[in-house]
């Protein structure tokens, strides 16, 4: 499921969450889309890059994970 890949490690940019995970971008891009619409996960600024976004899970999204 691709929201158990945001578990670990927490903050990766949706083109590392594609590599971590071994899926293609669009269809992270697509699954990312709607766990935000679902607000499972959260968008914020990449401290490290601020072209990108790094992702992490909401407590909703982690009680749904567990």
């Amino acid at each position: 499921m691709l929201l158990e890949e945001f578990l670990v490690p927490s903050g990766m940019s949706q083109a590392e969450l594609a590599q971590h995970a071994s899926l293609d971008k669009m269809l992270v891009s697509d699954g990312t889309r709607a766990l935000l619409g679902k607000k499972l996960i959260v968008r914020r600024r990449s401290k490290t890059d601020a072209r990108s976004f790094a992702i992490e899970l909401t407590e909703r999204g982690v009680t749904t994970c567990n």
